[in-house]
Order: C-alpha cells, then sequence, then structure tokens
C-alpha cells in the first residue's frame, strides 16, 4: 500500500513529539506522546491514551474495496444506553462504551469506524431529514462522555464532551451537547457491521484468515460426524433381527441348580447376537445370579454366559439411596448353525423369594455405548475447536466471534 505523505508537521510544544497532519481540514490535533492539543502547552492532567488493539493503531493503513485508508485519531466514549423493556413498563440502564476511528483515504477523505464489544461498524454520515425521537420508546438512547482523543480531527473536541444519541436499525442520531447540556450540533449516521474476516483482509492478515477457515472447516467436520453417528446408529438399528422371546419364567429356591429351557432359534449365517434379560426386580434388597446356556443341536454346550441382577439400598450422609442392575445384555459370537437351544441355570437367588425373567436374543444389535462416546468425543472436540477460535479472533481483531 501507498504511503500516505503529511501535509504538514507540528511540534508538541510540552514534549517535542512530531505531530504529523495528514488532513489539511484538521482543525485539532492531540499528541500521541502525551496528549497536549495542538497550539497549547501546557500539557493535560490527564494523558489520552489509544486504545490497544491488533488492528487499528494511529497511523496504521489497510485496504479497503480497492482504497487505501489511514487511521489519523482516535475518540473513546463512556456512558450508558437505555432500552425500553415493554414487559416491566421501564427504561432499563446498560453501561456501555466505544471508540469511533477516524479514518483517512488518498483523496483526504474522512470517514469513520465505529467499535465496540459487539464489533466494528462503517459509520456514514446521511442528511438529518427528522427531529429528535425524544420518549420514542422504539430507539435506544445513549448518554456518553468523551474520556479520551487522540490524533487529528477535523473539529475542536472539549475535554468531557457530552453526546447522546438515539439508535434504531443501525441508523443514529448524534446530538453533540454544549457546557450546558444543550443541543450544540445534529449529525445522523448510518452503520453498516464489518465482517471481522474481510477485516483481517483489508489488514493484510491473510493467513490468519485461512487458519480459521480450516479451524472452522474442522468445526464443521466434527458437529458432521456427530451427526452421521445418530443418523448411522438408526439405520443400522433397520439390520436388528430378533431371533426369539422368552416366556416370563418365575424363579424361585426351588428352581436353583436347575435347567430352565427356554426356546430355540436358528443362526443362518454367523455373527453377533445379544442376549437381553429383563427382571422385574421385587421390593428390598436381593441378588440372582445365573448361567446362560447355549447349546447345539446335538445338545453339546456352545456357550455359557453369566447373568447377575441386584438390587441394593441404603442410608449416607445425603439422605437415602438406592442402587440396582434389572437389566443384563450379555453378547457373543455363534456360528452359523439350523439350531440353538437356550437354557437357564439359577445359581443363587438372595434375599428374594422370587424373581420374574423374560428375555430376548437379537442379531446384528447396534451398541449404544460407543455411539456415544464417539458422539461425545467429536460434540467436545468442536466445542474446544470453536472456544480456540473465538480466541484467536479476539485476539487478532478486539472483538470475539
Amino acid at each position: 500500500m501507498k504511503s500516505f505523505e503529511p501535509v504538514r508537521v507540528h511540534n508538541c510544544k510540552h514534549c517535542g513529539f512530531p505531530m504529523r497532519q495528514f488532513n489539511p481540514e484538521s482543525m485539532m490535533m492531540v499528541c500521541e506522546s502525551c496528549g497536549t492539543r495542538a497550539g497549547e502547552s501546557v500539557p493535560p492532567k490527564y494523558t489520552p491514551e489509544v486504545p490497544p488493539n491488533p488492528l487499528f493503531k494511529l497511523h496504521e493503513q489497510f485496504e479497503k474495496n480497492g482504497v487505501t485508508w489511514q487511521v489519523i485519531g482516535c475518540q473513546s466514549y463512556a456512558g450508558s444506553v437505555e432500552e425500553w423493556d415493554s414487559e416491566d413498563k421501564t427504561w432499563e440502564r446498560t453501561p456501555w462504551s466505544y471508540h469511533v476511528w477516524w479514518i483517512l483515504n488518498e483523496s483526504r477523505e474522512i470517514a469513520w469506524i465505529s467499535q465496540d464489544k459487539t464489533g466494528y461498524s462503517w459509520s456514514h454520515k446521511k442528511t438529518v431529514n427528522s427531529g429528535i425521537p425524544v420518549g420514542d420508546r422504539s430507539y435506544e438512547v445513549g448518554s456518553y462522555t468523551m474520556i479520551s482523543a487522540v490524533g487529528e480531527f477535523s473539529y475542536v473536541p472539549r475535554e468531557a464532551e457530552q453526546i447522546r444519541i438515539y439508535e434504531k436499525n443501525g441508523r443514529s442520531l448524534e446530538i453533540l451537547l454544549d457546557e450546558n447540556g444543550e443541543n450544540q450540533e445534529i449529525e445522523a449516521f448510518q452503520d453498516v457491521k464489518l465482517d471481522l474476516m474481510d477485516l483481517l483482509k483489508s489488514f493484510g492478515k491473510q493467513s490468519v484468515v485461512d487458519a480459521m477457515k480450516r479451524s472452522k472447516s474442522a468445526m464443521t467436520a466434527a458437529f458432521a460426524t456427530v451427526a452421521c453417528l445418530v443418523v448411522g446408529y438408526f439405520i443400522m438399528q433397520a439390520f436388528e433381527k430378533t431371533l426369539t422371546t422368552t416366556p416370563t419364567v418365575t424363579i424361585d429356591t426351588k428352581m436353583l441348580k436347575q435347567v430352565i429351557p427356554l426356546g430355540e432359534f436358528k443362526m443362518e449365517k454367523a455373527g453377533l447376537v445379544e442376549l437381553d434379560f429383563l427382571a422385574n426386580l421385587a421390593r428390598g434388597d436381593g441378588s440372582f445370579d445365573a448361567e446362560i446356556v447355549i447349546s447345539d443341536s446335538d445338545k453339546t454346550s456352545v456357550a455359557e454366559l453369566p447373568l447377575s441382577l441386584w438390587r441394593e439400598s441404603g442410608r449416607d450422609s445425603d439422605g437415602p439411596w438406592t442402587e440396582s442392575q434389572y437389566r443384563d445384555a450379555p453378547r457373543i459370537n455363534l456360528p452359523a448353525s439350523n439350531t440353538y437351544t437356550l437354557s437357564l441355570v439359577p445359581d443363587t437367588l438372595k434375599k428374594w423369594q422370587s424373581i420374574n425373567i423374560r428375555g430376548k436374543v437379537t442379531r446384528n444389535v447396534v451398541s449404544l455405548f460407543p455411539i456415544i462416546i464417539g458422539g461425545l468425543a467429536a460434540f467436545l472436540l468442536a466445542i474446544i475447536i470453536g472456544v480456540m477460535r473465538r480466541k484467536r479472533m479476539r485476539r487478532e481483531t478486539g472483538v470475539g466471534l
């Protein structure tokens, strides 16, 4: 970008700092070194400071729509915004602050960029075509005091000057007040929100833009993974096949160590099956242990799987508690076979008098646990990337996404 040549240089009468004047129509210059105003020999009581900003700095240049601009001044304001609350029927007041960056192009034309915690806006001056909307509840009303001014300006800003702003739908009516709080000057502006990515490009930070795009793509991919896992789970459930369901069996202590037949099922192809047993637990604490036995057509045992159901309760410092396992679903890979026989051999039954059990054998069963783990991992990754992306954007632009 082409460097701007100052129209003249003023040496500060207090500290000697060379104040470069880029706008020939500037009426006031404030030394960025000590805050002394041009023409004054006494330094201010409080030295104004340019707000720290990773992009906008005095005399920094950037390019917007093929036009080179240079930052020549900054004003900082603090105050509050009042907004009508239709539910509470009252005006709500919120503390607020913002900065106005004065910028100049090669043709020595002035423009303004306002910055607050929500981002940046390009302020276009408009013709005042309406009266002051005093009492209009559709407007946000801001009352501000200028707390700092550094650089060069096309008017003479007073120390701690007061302004009142009526804002609605990006349009604002700004009223400069005099020493007595009366209206001194009225100007209208239209604010256009600036995209942070475009702003980074304007300042030549293409590498940052590329990094932000990559992080956004990674975050999108992580969220897409979560969606794919959920959709995939429901699709895979369509391939599940119930091979058999067992009738409800009531087991008491007299049936311990005895073989209880539960039915038969066929496996045309080898695969994973789930033996899902559900119990109607009796009241009170107790436990039940058994063996699920799978036999082939020759009545030879192919697999013996443990089944455990229980209930425990008690009281501690946090009050009463209860823990239970009323469902157990072991899984096993079985070879193809015309017929498998399913039976149950009760081992122990403690405290309970009896227990009711029913079961189901399912092939191609889909496990929800890895879906949950994978989904949580992808979701957390997306959140972490998003947090890091916001921090990076705040570090590079001064505001978050």
